[in-house]
């Protein structure tokens, strides 16, 4: 492969980047107010949310330290 034709190929991934990402329209998914908005996941052992973002309270305790409240 040449250096140019490199190059094309390049130019043509970012093309096509760019064209997905000006028709990509994003829906975020809320729960409901007054449901969990995070769950525990058994199979990867953690907490996910439910939804596409979370509502939280971001505050700083005693120490000064962040603490991020969710779910009460």
């Amino acid at each position: 492969m040449s250096d140019e034709e490199i190059i094309d190929l390049h130019n043509d991934c970012r093309r096509a980047q760019a064209t997905l990402a000006a028709n990509y329209k994003h829906v975020a998914v809320e729960v409901p107010l007054g449901s969990p908005q995070i769950k525990y996941e058994g199979r990867s052992d953690q907490w996910v949310p439910r939804g596409s973002g979370l509502r939280c309270l971001i505050d700083s305790d005693e120490d000064g330290q962040a603490t991020v409240g969710i779910d009460d």
